[in-house]
């Protein structure tokens, strides 16, 4: 078979190398890398204003696949930046808390200041959070279980008050060793 004499079928262009002609490269890194209108990439580039010349030139293969190549850089670096430009620490949640508490005080929304302080309280430990406790009543419980109880809830104030169980027990006339011997 004889080969076929004619055009010689060439690759759409890449992309990824610059453009020889400089003018075109700076068409397409205004359009690509920095999402100029057309127009506007084609006068920052040097070409006549109000020509429409700049359609023919965004046309071209060349140039297309030059600015589809750009625009994916482009993209691909204000990912990574958005990605790394969110840095998220405690003190920046708490001075963005102290500006929102600021703003809602100056509104006159005293729910919404509230609730800031709170999460603020709370995550600084100045609050307990809410625990639900099943326990026995009292009078459900047995002799061991009811001395066993008072013996963990004065040890629990004393963690806050240590002479709070001393003064407890003083009350009732023992003394904590008084308590286990029952």
């Amino acid at each position: 078979m004889a080969q076929r004499k004619g055009k010689r079928q060439t690759r759409p262009p890449a992309g990824d190398k610059p453009l020889t002609n400089w003018k075109r490269e700076e068409f397409a890194k205004y359009v690509g890398l920095m999402a100029f209108e057309e127009a506007a990439a084609a006068a920052k580039a040097g070409y006549a204003t109000g020509s429409k010349h700049y359609q023919k030139i965004a046309a071209d293969p060349a140039v297309r696949a030059r600015i589809e190549y750009l625009t994916m850089q482009r993209i691909e670096k204000e990912k990574v930046e958005n990605a790394t430009s969110i840095r998220i620490s405690r003190g920046w949640i708490e001075d963005e808390f102290k500006k929102l508490y600021q703003l809602a005080i100056r509104k006159g929304n005293l729910n919404v200041a509230f609730r800031v302080l709170q999460s603020l309280g709370m995550d600084q430990g100045m609050f307990a959070r809410q625990v639900n406790v099943t326990m026995k009543r009292p009078q459900d419980m047995t002799p061991a279980e009811l001395n066993t109880f008072i013996e963990e809830l004065a040890a629990h104030v004393g963690e806050h008050d240590p002479e709070a169980a001393t003064r407890a027990f003083a009350a009732a006339g023992e003394t904590p060793t008084d308590r286990s011997r029952h």
